[in-house]
Order: structure tokens, then sequence, then C-alpha cells
């Protein structure tokens, strides 16, 4: 079962990659044939099939080039392209497929370390409107350090240090919808 997860998370990383090249070969393609058209006005004609063909057989080539330099040039090709799409955007992927298993097969409880740790506002806020979903049917354990995380939970572990003497402390924390009362646990 964990091989067919595997398979299905490359699959997924796949598919995002071919998106990207697909939508970057697109731009490139209309960029180049628009900054042709300057030089030779029919270039800029989008129904001249001569000008389109011509476009996206130097956008291949450039695509081409790339891979070729992967297989040529150990340093070089595809590890130069991938790290292109981020570690945010990697991350939304892992996410994604944590989040499809967990709506596929449901649990008493998850398990998350600083899942959200490498996300943007809007995305963080995404992933905080999942969890306040999950935590209907589930109990979270998130370790985070991020505050907006901090901010939807229950309840607050943690560990903390004052005057050199580590101290174990929680805190339970009011939420209007579950109708809790701030109570602190020490």
């Amino acid at each position: 079962m964990m091989g067919f997860w595997y398979h299905f998370a490359i699959m997924f990383e796949a598919l995002f990659i071919l998106s990207a090249v697909d939508a970057v070969t697109r731009v490139a393609r209309f960029q180049l044939s628009d900054a042709l058209g300057n030089a030779f006005p029919k270039f800029k004609d989008p129904s001249w099939h001569v000008g389109a063909w011509a476009t996206t057989g130097v956008v291949v080539a450039a695509w081409g080039s790339l891979l070729l330099m992967g297989v040529t040039d150990p340093r070089g090709g595809i590890k130069t392209l991938y790290p292109l799409f981020g570690i945010a955007n990697q991350l939304i992927a892992a996410v994604a497929l944590l989040v499809a298993i967990f709506k596929a097969r449901p649990s008493p409880f998850y398990v998350m370390d600083e899942v959200e740790a490498a996300l943007d506002d809007t995305n963080l806020g995404r992933l905080l409107e999942i969890f306040t979903e999950l935590r209907r049917s589930s109990q979270l354990i998130i370790i985070t350090h991020q505050k907006r995380t901090m901010e939807v939970a229950d309840a607050l572990y943690g560990i903390t240090m004052r005057d050199g003497v580590t101290k174990a402390v929680s805190q339970r924390l009011a939420q209007p919808d579950r109708g809790t009362a701030v109570t602190p646990d020490v």
C-alpha cells in the first residue's frame, strides 16, 4: 500500500511540473512571437502558422537544451530547473497529498510537525481552514512556531526556560464555537 502512495506522490509532483512547463512554454512562445513581431510584423498574427511553428520550435529547443545540459553536465539541466519551483510549492504539493490521505482514510488523531513553516500568508490561511475542517472529526497535534496556527488551537503546550530551569507549560484557549473557557493548566 505504501508503494501506491509513493507512486501517487511522484505522479502528483510530475503533473505539477508538467503544468508549470506547459504554462512557461505558452508564455515564452507568446513573448517570442511578440518580440519577433516588432521586427517582422507577420509574427504578431496568431493565424500565421509558420510563425507559430517557428516560435514553438525555438521554445521547445530551449527546453531540450536544458534537459541536454542535465545529461551532459551533472550540475546542470533539470537540477537547476527544479529549485525554481520553490520549497513552498513543493510543500503545498506534499500537504495536498496528506490532506487527501486524511480525508480518504480518517483517523482519530493526526500529528504534524511544522507543515506550514514555508507557506505564505494566503496558503497558510487555506491550510488553517483545512485544519479547522479536520478537527471536527479528529484531534490534531501540530508542532508549530506560527502565531496564526496557535491562534486556532484549543490548547497550547510548550517548553520554556527561565533562569536556566526548563519548565513544561500548557494553556487552554477560549473557542467561541466550542464553548470552552480560558483556564491555565500547569
